[in-house]
């Protein structure tokens, strides 16, 4: 429950220092919407277009009209697309849900048998190497990652699709791309849980049986992974980007 709360703190925040920054812009959203469309307007069809955009109201009568429109499931009008956002997200959405399946089960595949593995090889060789792949990839950032993917398999190798469309190959780069810095985030919470369970469970082994024990390890690494539902939303917007 705290980390729901935490959840929809963080996005309400997201959302005010949003507003407020694009805001705070010098440049005029009716004129440049008129601009991009190579038109030159009348102050008058401008003052028209603010008033219909609600940008002759107060900063703070806007948000709160956005925030009661987005609680009610009313996300605005793209003038950039010429539609509604939800049904520019509806057709999105597909393609959304197939990369974050995808990109959840390879995240299941390798970090919890790595975790596993980190944790009870704690002084390994192969522990080591996994600690700072796993230190390079929480470092690295996505889409620097997802332009040398793309430079080396798409551009140099040609060994999948620039664009990815809808394939199953097409979905390799972006799977790698977003599953890698997850892997090796949710592989040293995995060894982390494990490495508490071990300590609780030695500290009162007396009292705790091995099957409980073991219990209690899996039930501590699938908690800590079904977390991975937080980036969803940047999954949304990474693949809402490409398509």
């Amino acid at each position: 429950m705290k980390r729901i709360l935490s959840l929809f703190s963080v996005l309400f925040l997201v959302t005010l220092v949003t507003f407020i920054m694009t805001n705070l812009a010098p440049s005029d959203s009716a004129e440049m919407y008129y601009v991009s469309k190579g038109i030159t307007p009348s102050e008058e069809v401008l003052n028209e277009t603010r008033h219909e955009m609600g940008l002759d109201k107060n900063i703070v009568v806007r948000y709160v009209d956005w925030l009661n429109d987005f609680v009610h499931g009313d996300l605005g009008y793209s003038y950039h697309y010429g539609q509604d956002v939800n049904q520019q997200m509806l057709s999105k959405l597909p393609n959304t849900l197939k990369l974050a399946m995808f990109s959840f089960v390879v995240v299941l595949a390798f970090s919890i048998p790595l975790g596993i593995y980190s944790a009870t090889h704690r002084h390994s060789l192969i522990n080591s190497i996994l600690k700072n792949i796993s230190f390079l990839g929480l470092s690295l950032p996505n889409f620097w990652l997802a332009l040398l993917l793309i430079l080396l398999f798409s551009v140099k190798i040609q060994l999948f699709p620039v664009i990815s469309g809808s394939s199953l190959k097409g979905l390799v780069l972006p799977v790698c791309c977003l599953s890698f810095p997850l892997i090796c985030s949710y592989t040293r919470m995995i060894q982390n849980a494990i490495l508490e369970q071990l300590y609780y469970w030695t500290q009162s082994k007396r009292n705790e049986t091995i099957r409980n024990f073991i219990k209690a390890c899996f039930i501590s690494c699938f908690y800590d992974t079904f977390f991975f539902i937080r980036s969803f939303y940047w999954t949304f917007t990474w693949w809402n980007g490409n398509y």
